[in-house]
C-alpha cells in the first residue's frame, strides 16, 4: 500500500494548482493545521483504488475553463480509473466555492465508476450554483456515507443517466442538506433512489429548490425516497411528482408548500391536506383530492380540469391572487372556503355537501354554472350579492 502525506501547517493559497493522484492502490493524505486553497483534485489517468484523505481544512476553487462551473473533485479521469475514495476526516472541512462541483466524472451530467465519498467532517458546497453528482454508470456502485455534514447549495444528482441508483447513507449525527442557497433540483425521479440511515435529511427552501419525486409512495418515510430518521422538508420548497405509475403525495409532504407540480400521466392522489402558496401546476395526469383540503392562492396552471374531487373533498381559496377558477371537473365538494378579496369563478355547476364559508370575496356564477347547497349543507359568513 502506498501512502503519501502532504503536510501543510500554515494558511496556504495555491488557487491555480491541480493535484492529480497517481497512487494506484494507495492513499494520499492532505494534513496539517493550515488551510489549503487549491484548484482541484482528481485521479491521474487510469489510476484506480486511490484514496484521497482530507485531514486539514481545504477550499477547492475550480469553476471550469470559463468560470461558469467545473468539477473540483472527481474520481474518473479515464476509462481505466475506478474504485476511488474521497474521505474527509472528522473535524475537517472541505469547502467548494460557488460553481465548484463534486462529482464522480469530469461532468456533473456524466456517469461515473465505482466511487466512495465518506464525510466524517464537513463538505460545504455553500454556493447558489454548487452541484453534487453521484451518477453511477451501468454496473458501477457509488456510495455517499455521511457521518458529519454535507451541504449541497443547489442541485443533487444521485442517479445515473440509465437509471442506476447510488447508495446514500446518513448515519446518526450526520446531516445531508440540499438546496440551501440556489434554485436547484433534488433529483429523486428514479422510483428506487433512496437516502437511508439514522441521521438527518434537510430539503431547504431558502434557495427555491425543487424536489422531483418518482416513488409511487411519494414522500413516505418508510417506502419513499427519503428514509432517514429525521426528515426536514421546507414549506418554502417546490415539490414535483414525476412518476410513471400512480403516486400518492406521501405523509411527509409538508402541509404548506410553495409550488406543487403534477407531471404523471397515471395520476397522483393527495395523502394529506396541502396549502399551495405559490402555483399548483397540473402538467399531466389527474390530481385526486380525496378526503383532504386543497388550499390555493393563485390560478391553477396547466390543465385545470385534471383536478378531481368528491363530496369528501374540500377547497379553500386564500391569498390575494386574481383570476382563480374552480374547474368544471370539480362538481361536488364537502367544504368550500373563500378568503380572497378578488374572489373566484365557477367554470361549472358545483354542489356543497358540508360548509360554505365566505370570509372575503365573491363567488361568480352563471345560470349554467350554479352553486348549490345540499340538504345538509350550511353557510358561514356572507350571502348572495
Amino acid at each position: 500500500v502506498q501512502t503519501c502525506a502532504l503536510p501543510i501547517s500554515a494558511p496556504t493559497t495555491m488557487t491555480a494548482m491541480c493535484f492529480e493522484l497517481y497512487t494506484t492502490g494507495g492513499t494520499v493524505t492532505f494534513s496539517g493545521t493550515g488551510i489549503s486553497k487549491i484548484s482541484r483534485i482528481r485521479n491521474g489517468s487510469a489510476a484506480s483504488g486511490t484514496t484521497c484523505v482530507i485531514d486539514q481544512d481545504m477550499t477547492l476553487t475550480y469553476t471550469g475553463s470559463t468560470g461558469t462551473g467545473g468539477v473540483a473533485w472527481y474520481s474518473l479521469n479515464s476509462s481505466g480509473s475506478t474504485s476511488n475514495t474521497l474521505k474527509i476526516n472528522s473535524g475537517r472541512t472541505l469547502t467548494c466555492i460557488d460553481q465548484a462541483y463534486i462529482a464522480t466524472a469530469s461532468s456533473v451530467d456524466a456517469d461515473g465508476p465505482n466511487t466512495i465519498i465518506q464525510v466524517d467532517g464537513s463538505l460545504l458546497m455553500q454556493g447558489a450554483n454548487c452541484t453534487m453528482s453521484l451518477r453511477p454508470a451501468t454496473g458501477a456502485t457509488i456510495s455517499l456515507i455521511v457521518n458529519g455534514t454535507v451541504d449541497v447549495g443547489r442541485t443533487l444528482k444521485p442517479t445515473g443517466t440509465t437509471g442506476v441508483t447510488s447508495t446514500i447513507t446518513v448515519n446518526s449525527g450526520g446531516e445531508l442538506k440540499v438546496g440551501t442557497y440556489g434554485p436547484g433540483v433534488a433529483y429523486f425521479d428514479a422510483p428506487t433512489q433512496t437516502v437511508t440511515g439514522l441521521g438527518t435529511f434537510t430539503l431547504s427552501g431558502a434557495g427555491g429548490v425543487t424536489m422531483q419525486i418518482g416513488s409511487t409512495f411519494g414522500l413516505d418515510p418508510t417506502n419513499g425516497p427519503i428514509r432517514t430518521t429525521t426528515r426536514n422538508f421546507s414549506t418554502s420548497a417546490n415539490y414535483s411528482y414525476v412518476g410513471t405509475s400512480p403516486q400518492a403525495t406521501g405523509s411527509d409532504l409538508p402541509s404548506t408548500v410553495n409550488n406543487l407540480t403534477i407531471s404523471n400521466s397515471t395520476g397522483v392522489s393527495l395523502t394529506n391536506s396541502v396549502n399551495v402558496t405559490g402555483t399548483l401546476s397540473l402538467t399531466s395526469g389527474i390530481l385526486t383530492l380525496g378526503a383532504n383540503t386543497l388550499s390555493i392562492s393563485n390560478p391553477i396552471a396547466g390543465t385545470s380540469t385534471n383536478l378531481t374531487a368528491d363530496n369528501t373533498s374540500s377547497i379553500a381559496i386564500l391569498g390575494a391572487g386574481t383570476g382563480i377558477i374552480i374547474p368544471s371537473s370539480v362538481a361536488t365538494l364537502n367544504n368550500l372556503a373563500l378568503n380572497n378579496s378578488n374572489g373566484t369563478t365557477l367554470a361549472g355547476p358545483l354542489s356543497i355537501a358540508g360548509i360554505l364559508t365566505l370570509t372575503s370575496g365573491n363567488i361568480t356564477t352563471t345560470t349554467a354554472n350554479l352553486l348549490t347547497l345540499g340538504s345538509a349543507a350550511s353557510l358561514s359568513g356572507g350571502g348572495p350579492s
